[in-house]
C-alpha cells in the first residue's frame, strides 16, 4: 500500500507546485486549459527551488524543503483569487486524469505486490545509484561543504569541476536528483526509497503534454489524441527507460513537447513581438527543464520547430515572421541559460563525455516499434517472420494516411513530417555511426525517445484521419488504437514477473552500509565491490568518508591509487582477519584494514559466466562457471605464509562431479547437484604471492539463458576466506 501511496503522493506534489503557476504563466488565450501545464511547470518550480536553494548556500533540502511549500501554495492562492478562470473547464480533463492513474496505477503494481519498504529497483541499468547520489547532496550538502567525498579532486573532477557538488550543478543531470532531494525532505523518504518511484511519476506527468501536442499541435480530435497518450503510456520504449530508472530522459520529453506546442502556437499567432511576453513564462519552463534535465539536448530541442516554421518561411516567404520567431524563441533560450549558467556553460563538456562510451547495446528500431510492437520489455523486435510483415504493414499505416491527407491537410501533413523525419535522419545516423557501439545505440535510444511524443503523434495521422470518417471508418479507426494500446500493454507482461525478483535492488545490506558513516575507526574506503550497482549505491550511502576507485566507475567516480585506509568488499568473496582488522557492517560485506599483517586479497580468475538469468536461485554472491575449469586467484602480499580457511557453497543446474585443486594440490571431489552443498577446508597454507584455486568438471556444459544460450556447468554462491595468523608469526586467531 505504501507504494501506491508515495506514487500518487508524489504525482500529487508536482501538480499542487505547478497549478499555481500554471495558471499565471499561461497566455491568457489557453488559460482555461493551464491545468495541461500543471505538471511541467510542477518540475520546473520544483528544480528551480532547489536550483536557488544551491546557490544560497542553504544546507540542503532537509533545511528548507518543508518551509518551500510556502512557495507554491501562495501561488496558488493568488490565482484562485485572480486567475480563477483558468480552472472553468477543469472537468473536461477528467477522462486525462483517469488514464493517468490508471497508468501509475499499473506501474507500481508489481512493486505493491512485491510488498516490504519502499526501494529502488532496476532492470539493468546502474542510473539510479547515480542520481540518488546527486539527490543526497542536494538534500544534506552545501555547496561550499567540501567534506569527505564530496571533495575529492583526485577521484571526482571532471574537465573544469573539481568537487562533487559542482559535478551535479554543471555536468550531470541535475534536475532530477534535485526533484528526488526535495521531495525526499518534504515527504521524509531518503533517496533511495524515491529515485525508482519518482521515475515512474515522472511518465505519468508527461502525459497531459502528449495529449495536448496531439490536440492542439496537430489539432487532432479530442478521442483520437486520447489514445495517442494511451499508447505513450503503456510504449515498451517508455517502460522500458522507467524501469531502467531514467528520469532525466522523461523529464526532457515532457519540456520538448512543451517547447514544441509553444513555438507552433507562437507562429500560428504570427509571431507578433507585441505578444511574445505571454509565452514568457512556458519557454522558460521548457528550457528550464531541458537545461536542468537533458542540458545537452538543447542544441537539438528545436529541430522538429525549426524544420515546421523554417519550411514554411521558405515556402510563403515569410522572412519577417521567421526573424520574429527566432528572436523569442532563441531569446527565452539565451535568458535560461543564463539564469541556469553551469548548465548552458556545461552543454559543449558534457557531450565531450560521450567519448568514454557509456551505454549499452539497445535493438534497432524499426517501423513496427516506432508503435511499440516490441518482443518484450527489452525493446527487442520480433524474429523474422513476424518482424517484416509488421514493419511493411506499420509503414504502409503511418505513410499511406499522409499521402491521402496531403491535398486536404497540407500543414498537418507538414507538421508530421517535421515532427518525425529530422529525429529520424539523426537516429539512422547514430546507428550508422563507424565505428559502431554500444554507445551509439543507446545515444540513438535516448534521442529517439525525448521526442517521442510528437513522432508518435506524427505516425498516429491515420488516427484523426479515420476519426474524422462517421461510420464504419470511425469504429475501425477505433478499434485499431485500442488495438495498439493492448499490444504495447501485452509487450511488458514479462516485466511484471522480472520485478517480483528484479536483477538489481537496493537491499536492506546496501542501506545498512550507511551505518560506516557513523565508525570513527573507518577514516577512509577503497571501493574494491565487485558489483557495479553496490559500489555506487555504497558511493552513495557513504558521501560522507573519503571514497577511492580501484576501476572508472561512472562519471565523478575516476580510478585512482587506493589510498584508502580499509577495503570494502562483498559480493562473491568474504573475508575475516584475526582481531579487528575486519568489520561486517551488513551481511555480505566486509570492510579490511589494509595495513593489518595477516591482510589478503582474492580475485576471479578465467573461465566465469554472466549472471545466468534463469538460475532459480539468483543471488548478488553467485558466479556460475562458463567452461569446465575455471579458477580463483588468492594472493597473499605478506612476506610470511598465512594459515587459511576456505569455505565455498557450489550447487548445478543437475548431477555432476567437481575437483578443487589449490596450488595444483587436491583438496576435494564433490557430487553437485540443484540443492547447495556446503565446502570447507581448514587450516591451509597460503605463500606468499598469488596461488591458484583451480576447479574441474568432467561433464558436457548446459545451456541456459533463453534464445541467447550460453554454456554453465555450476555455480559457486560465494567463497569465505578466514585467515586464522602467520605461519611462524606472532598474530594467530583467538
Amino acid at each position: 500500500m505504501q507504494y501506491f501511496l508515495t506514487a500518487f503522493l508524489l504525482l500529487a506534489s508536482f501538480l499542487f507546485w505547478g497549478t499555481g503557476l500554471a495558471a499565471w504563466v499561461t497566455p491568457a488565450r489557453y488559460r482555461r486549459f493551464s491545468l495541461i501545464f500543471a505538471a511541467p511547470a510542477g518540475l520546473a518550480l520544483q528544480s528551480l527551488t532547489v536550483w536557488i536553494g544551491a546557490h544560497a548556500g542553504l544546507k540542503g533540502t532537509d533545511a528548507y524543503g518543508r518551509l518551500s511549500l510556502i512557495l507554491p501554495l501562495v501561488l496558488l492562492l493568488a490565482a484562485w483569487l485572480w486567475r480563477r478562470e483558468a480552472w472553468r473547464k477543469s472537468a473536461g480533463f477528467s477522462v486525462l486524469l483517469a488514464l493517468m492513474t490508471i497508468q501509475l496505477g499499473v506501474m507500481v503494481l508489481p512493486f505493491a505486490l512485491r510488498g516490504g519498504d519502499l526501494t529502488t529497483v532496476s532492470t539493468g541499468s546502474h542510473d539510479a545509484a547515480d542520481y540518488a547520489a546527486g539527490a543526497r547532496v542536494f538534500q544534506e550538502f552545501s555547496s561550499s561543504d567540501r567534506s569527505g567525498f564530496i571533495g575529492q579532486t583526485e577521484v571526482v573532477s571532471v574537465g573544469v569541476v573539481d568537487n562533487f557538488f559542482d559535478f551535479w550543478l554543471r555536468t550531470n543531470h541535475f534536475t532530477p536528483s534535485a526533484l528526488i532531494a526535495l521531495n525526499g525532505s518534504i515527504l521524509g523518504l531518503k533517496p533511495c526509497q524515491l529515485t525508482g518511484l519518482i521515475t515512474i511519476v515522472l511518465l505519468t506527468a508527461t502525459l497531459p503534454m502528449v495529449f495536448w501536442l496531439a490536440r492542439a499541435g496537430l489539432r487532432y480530435r479530442p478521442w483520437p489524441s486520447l489514445g495517442i497518450t494511451a499508447i505513450y503510456a503503456f510504449s515498451p520504449i517508455n517502460w522500458y527507460a522507467v524501469y531502467q530508472v531514467s528520469p532525466a530522459q522523461i523529464i526532457a520529453a515532457n519540456a520538448i513537447a512543451l517547447l514544441t506546442w509553444c513555438g507552433l502556437a507562437y507562429w500560428r499567432e504570427n509571431a507578433v513581438l507585441t505578444r511574445s511576453w505571454r509565452w514568457t513564462g512556458l519557454l522558460f519552463t521548457g528550457f528550464g527543464l531541458v537545461f536542468g534535465a537533458y542540458n545537452f539536448m538543447i542544441v537539438v530541442c528545436l529541430v522538429p520547430l525549426v524544420a515546421y516554421v523554417g519550411g514554411l518561411a521558405v515556402r510563403k516567404r515569410l522572412w519577417t515572421q521567421l526573424t520574429r520567431w527566432f528572436v523569442v524563441m532563441i531569446g527565452l533560450l539565451v535568458v535560461s541559460g543564463l539564469v541556469y549558467f553551469e548548465r548552458g556553460a556545461g552543454v559543449i563538456e558534457r557531450l565531450t563525455l560521450f567519448e568514454q562510451g557509456f551505454g549499452w547495446a539497445i535493438s534497432l528500431l524499426t517501423p513496427e516499434g516506432w508503435l511499440g510492437l516490441l518482443d518484450g520489455p527489452w525493446l527487442g523486435g520480433f524474429a523474422l517472420g513476424w518482424r517484416i510483415p509488421l514493419a511493411v504493414g506499420a509503414a504502409a499505416l503511418i505513410i499511406v494516411p499522409l499521402l491521402f491527407g496531403a491535398r486536404r491537410r497540407p500543414l498537418v501533413v507538414w507538421l508530421t513530417l517535421s515532427l518525425s523525419l529530422p529525429i529520424l535522419a539523426g537516429y539512422w545516423y547514430l546507428r550508422s555511426r563507424v565505428p559502431a557501439s554500444d554507445s551509439t545505440s543507446y545515444e540513438a535510444y535516448k534521442l529517439f525517445a525525448v521526442f517521442y511524443p510528437g513522432m508518435l503523434a506524427a505516425y498516429c495521422f491515420w488516427a484523426d484521419l479515420g476519426w474524422r470518417n462517421a461510420g464504419a471508418r470511425r469504429w475501425l479507426t477505433g478499434l485499431g488504437l485500442v488495438g495498439l494500446i493492448v499490444a504495447n500493454f501485452a509487450g511488458e507482461w514479462r516485466l511484471f514477473y522480472r520485478l517480483q525478483a528484479p536483477l538489481l535492488e537496493v537491499d536492506a545490506g546496501m542501506v545498512s552500509l550507511g551505518k560506516i558513516e557513523a565508525m570513527p575507526q573507518v577514516s577512509s574506503v577503497n571501493m574494491r565491490l565487485e558489483n557495479g550497482w553496490a559500489r555506487l549505491w555504497a558511493n552513495a550511502f557513504l558521501l560522507r568518508k573519503p571514497q577511492y576507485f580501484e576501476i572508472h566507475t561512472y562519471e565523478g567516480r575516476k580510478s585512482t591509487a587506493l589510498s584508502g585506509e580499509w577495503d570494502l568488499l562483498g559480493d562473491f568473496f568474504q573475508f575475516d582477519l584475526p582481531g579487528d582488522d575486519t568489520l561486517h557492517p551488513a551481511p555480505g560485506y566486509t570492510l579490511m584494514r589494509r595495513q593489518s599483517p595477516c591482510f589478503i586479497e582474492a580475485a576471479m580468475g578465467g573461465g566465469w559466466a554472466e549472471m545466468v538469468r534463469d538460475d532459480p536461485r539468483p543471488a548478488r554472491r553467485t558466479h556460475w562457471a562458463a567452461y569446465p575449469n575455471p579458477y580463483l586467484i588468492l594472493h597473499n602480499p605478506q612476506p610470511v605464509p598465512l594459515r587459511v580457511t576456505l569455505r565455498a557453497v557450489l550447487r548445478a543446474l543437475g548431477n555432476r562431479e567437481c575437483q578443487i585443486k589449490l596450488g595444483g594440490v587436491e583438496l576435494a571431489q564433490l557430487s553437485l547437484s540443484q540443492e547447495p552443498q556446503i565446502w570447507t577446508k581448514a587450516d591451509l597454507v597460503l605463500s606468499p604471492g598469488e596461488t591458484r584455486v583451480d576447479f574441474f568438471t568432467p561433464q558436457p556444459s548446459d545451456n541456459v539463458g533463453g534464445r541467447l544460450k550460453h554454456p554453465v556447468t555450476f555455480a559457486i554462491d560465494g567463497f569465505d576466506i578466514q585467515v586464522l595468523g602467520r605461519v611462524g608469526g606472532s598474530v594467530s586467531a583467538q
